[in-house]
Formats: structure tokens, C-alpha cells, sequence
């Protein structure tokens, strides 16, 4: 019976030892469900894209509607501890950005990432290069976010 107990409190402080140590177990959170309905709702009329130090702008009205739907399946992988409580972020930079424009206002940041893998998934990682490094969409000449 001492020989249980005695591992139950060794396993007990080993787990909370972890726990309050901040490595975490990553875990893939999708983003909110309705995200790309409410967006669609706001009728968004172009998206900026900042990837890999190269800056994209997507204006025509079919791509913006796919890329909506695209960032509407995106996946972030958080950290949490052994116990379920979400960790924070870790501070490493994040070069790559994306901004949706709506009528008559500035463009809006959606999002800053560094690995696509991580902070996108799968989906959204494969429209980002496919769809949108494949591709040429560079911004036009006197391109600014915070013109309305």
C-alpha cells in the first residue's frame, strides 16, 4: 500500500511539474465555424496577403469569395498544458500577415504567422500557396491599408 501511494505521489508531482513547466502538448484548434459566414456578410472586397517577404492583393470578387472560404478552415495549433488549460504563445516573430478590406473601411488584420503549418493547417496552408504564391497578384501602384 506505501509502495502505491508512494507512486501516485511521485506521478502526481512529476505531472505537475510538467504542467507548470510550459512545454505544452500542441493541439490543432479550428477556427469559429461561422467565421466565413459572417465574414461573407460583411461583403469583403479584397484580401492582402504578406508571404515569404512577398506581398499579394487579391481584388477580384470570385478569389476573394474563395479566399474567405479558404480562411474559414483554418487551424491554429495551440499549447496546452497536461492538465487542458491553454498556454501562451510562444514570442517568436511572425513575418506573414492577412488583411481583409470591407467596403468604405481600412483594410482589417485577420491574422500574423510565422510557419503556415501552425498557424493555418493543412487547407489553408495549401490555398495560401497554391492559390496565392502560384499565382501573381502584386499590389497596384500607390497600394496602401490604411486607405479606405
Amino acid at each position: 500500500m506505501k509502495k502505491v501511494l508512494l507512486f501516485l505521489v511521485v506521478v502526481g508531482l512529476g505531472a505537475w511539474l510538467f504542467d507548470s513547466s510550459g512545454i505544452g502538448i500542441p493541439r490543432s484548434v479550428p477556427v469559429d465555424p461561422d467565421w466565413a459566414r459572417q465574414t461573407h456578410a460583411k461583403q469583403p472586397t479584397a484580401i492582402y496577403v504578406k508571404y515569404n517577404g512577398t506581398e499579394y492583393v487579391i481584388d477580384d470578387s470570385t478569389q476573394v469569395h474563395n479566399a474567405v472560404d479558404a480562411l474559414g478552415e483554418r487551424e491554429t495549433r495551440k499549447r496546452f498544458s497536461l492538465f487542458g488549460k491553454p498556454l501562451p504563445d510562444t514570442p517568436e516573430k511572425k513575418p506573414n500577415e492577412i488583411w481583409i478590406k470591407f467596403p468604405g473601411k481600412p483594410y482589417e488584420k485577420i491574422i500574423d504567422f510565422a510557419d503556415p503549418q501552425d498557424y493555418l493547417g493543412k487547407q489553408t496552408t495549401y490555398w495560401l500557396n497554391d492559390d496565392v504564391a502560384g499565382k501573381s497578384f502584386p499590389p497596384p501602384p500607390g497600394f496602401s491599408l490604411t486607405s479606405s
